[in-house]
């Protein structure tokens, strides 16, 4: 459908990487389940707590250990992410280049030149995309980096027509 190639530049900064991360972080189901069980650790200990005739301060650190889990995409899931950012500031201090063929991306960056055949898998949201490389590495493309919605939509639609799988 598409037969030229679409160019995009970016200029990474850290809400980027923040909510990329996420987005993966969401689309994880074994984060899913560690959350229902650490809410229902939650419930458990506030209601120990609670019929407990005198303050038990051990459990009330453990209850205040699991809500920072529960709530981990807003209490950790930040902190962590920029940590990772700032190990990585010289990819993401460099402006990155993205070339979309018809049969490769091409990552063009201050240091090295990636070019993709095939990925994992990816994610698509309506405020960017994410091309996974491996279970654990993927490409950001924010869509304000776009310059029309019509550019974006041209690169999700390439995007699932890419090989992809284990």
């Amino acid at each position: 459908m598409f037969e030229e190639e679409i160019k995009l530049t970016i200029n990474y900064r850290i809400q980027d990487y923040i909510e990329a991360n996420r987005i993966d972080f969401r689309s994880r189901f074994i984060f899913q389940i560690l959350r229902f069980i650490a809410l229902c650790y939650v419930l458990f200990l506030a209601l120990f707590i609670a019929v407990s005739p005198h303050p038990n301060f051990y459990a009330i650190f453990v209850l205040i250990l699991f809500l920072a889990f529960v709530f981990y995409e807003w209490t950790w899931l930040p902190f962590l992410s920029k940590n990772l950012f700032e190990k990585q500031r010289k990819f993401f201090n460099n402006q990155v280049t993205l070339i979309f063929k018809q049969d490769e991306i091409i990552e063009i960056c201050a240091y090295q030149e990636l070019k993709l055949r095939w990925f994992y898998k990816h994610i698509t949201t309506p405020k960017m995309l994410l091309i996974f490389i491996n279970p654990q590495g993927f490409i950001i493309i924010p869509k304000k980096y776009c310059s029309s919605e019509e550019q974006y939509e041209k690169i999700c639609y390439l995007i699932t027509k890419f090989p992809q799988g284990n």
